[in-house]
């Protein structure tokens, strides 16, 4: 097999989209390195093909996990994986940083003869050096705990620390004041098992609203919809204060504001209030302050239910089925949100679009993604959630998909997406987004 034949069969297995000129200067990468490993120690590995497994495709396995648009790759030695996440993401700005002046010269030498514009090599210890960064990367540094010690203040606030490690290696040791979570990346053709430690200084604090009658969002956060003592359906209606109703989802790691079948009457008993549009941001305003983020889930119909939620937003995030009949709708909504912003709501703004249930081999699902990014250009989020039997699977247990399998595509995705909007919110210091 071709040695871009083997890249480009890599790239699809992990999911990620890219163009010929990327396959071809990773292949040139893999040429450098092999020349550069003659009179410099960058690797034990010399032959391209197996370079293309235990490192490219390695260093790929993490692209799901990365949010933000600054990321530092300590340590990077040879440029891992620093210049392969670099050159499948071009938006985001990487640094390479490493003590040893042999290698730095090597990565240099990488940048100029490909022409990588958003990567940066610096020559530096860890502990030396300055910055303030989103992700924070080793592949091949020293103990998770001295990564800490060394690499923490270059987070930037929210930012995360990524380890990645041999299972001997991703034992957790107890680490105050920081959060660590364990992946397995599934590296294709990689026998040995390959972890991901993430460690996080935060985490943000989230109420998920259920404004639709059906209660999925209710049932799918680990709670019995039909248990509820109180929801929305009494906070719309003035019978409970919206800090009352809220439940603690444990199973799923937020708060709840829960919703059954008792809003299925409420648009029609809201008729006859005053201000009914404003009814869910008049009974949010008392614990706004508490949450980093409130997400409220509105019906698929354009009624009153999903009036009261746009009014109550800052924002929209779009979930997009790429069908025909998903474009119809979507230009019902943006009709609605552009009236709604000469009206009743003029700070509402467009957060994102997400392409849902994503199938590469269907042609309709690749016309109207190319179509949402011709109209909505930058809008459109770069994540796509794919068809994945897991995340049809996981509201039937009642947990989120990162609680019911971690490991699967959905679940990558679905990280990915959450990396992508914390990038647009990166600080939130008076907790009101």
């Amino acid at each position: 097999m071709k040695l871009n034949e083997k890249i480009e069969r890599g790239l699809v297995a992990l999911s990620i989209e890219s163009h010929v000129n990327v396959v071809e200067k990773l292949a040139q990468y893999l040429a450098l390195i092999t020349k550069w490993n003659k009179v410099t120690n960058l690797t034990s590995i010399d032959k391209p093909e197996q370079m293309v497994v235990v490192h490219l495709l390695d260093s790929l396995s993490i692209h799901p996990y990365l949010g933000g648009s600054r990321i530092l790759d300590v340590g990077s030695g040879a440029g891992l994986p620093g210049i392969p996440l670099a050159l499948i993401n071009d938006d985001k700005k990487f640094t390479l940083l490493d003590s040893n002046g042999k290698k730095t010269r090597f990565m240099l030498q990488v940048i100029i003869e490909l022409g990588i514009k958003n990567v940066e090599v610096v020559q530096s210890r860890a502990q030396d050096f300055q910055g303030q960064f989103d992700h924070v990367v080793c592949r091949a540094f020293t103990s998770t705990e001295d990564f800490v010690k060394a690499c923490s203040h270059l987070l930037a606030p929210g930012g995360h620390l990524l380890a990645m490690k041999g299972p001997a290696e991703s034992a957790v040791t107890p680490l105050p004041g920081f959060k660590q979570t364990i992946y397995q990346l599934n590296v294709p053709d990689l026998t040995s098992e390959r972890r991901l430690i993430e460690i996080a200084k935060m985490n943000r604090k989230v109420l998920l609203v259920d404004l639709d009658p059906q209660g999925n969002a209710t049932m799918g956060s680990g709670l019995d919809k039909s248990d509820l003592s109180q929801s929305v359906y009494d906070v719309l209606l003035g019978d409970a204060a919206a800090a009352d109703a809220i439940e603690n989802a444990e199973a799923a790691g937020y708060h709840l504001l829960g919703a059954n079948a008792d809003l299925t009457g409420a648009e029609i008993e809201l008729t006859d209030f005053d201000r009914r549009e404003y009814r869910l941001r008049e009974a949010l305003l008392g614990v706004r302050v508490r949450y980093d983020f409130i997400i409220i889930d509105c019906p698929p119909a354009l009624g009153l239910l999903t009036l009261n939620g746009l009014v109550a937003a800052d924002s929209v995030m779009i979930p997009m089925q790429c069908e025909y009949y998903a474009l119809e709708g979507l230009s019902a909504l943006m009709d609605t949100i552009s009236r709604l912003q000469s009206s009743l709501n003029p700070k509402l703004k467009i957060e994102g679009l997400v392409r849902t249930m994503y199938d590469p081999r269907n042609t309709l699902s690749r016309e109207v993604s190319s179509q949402l990014i011709d109209h909505f250009g930058d809008a459109v989020y770069r994540t796509i959630i794919p068809r994945n039997v897991r995340l049809a699977e996981a509201p039937s247990y009642g947990v989120p998909i990162l609680f019911y399998d971690k490991y699967s595509r959905g679940a990558k995705a679905y990280l990915a997406l959450a990396g992508e909007v914390l990038k647009q919110h990166p600080a939130l210091p008076d907790n009101t987004q």
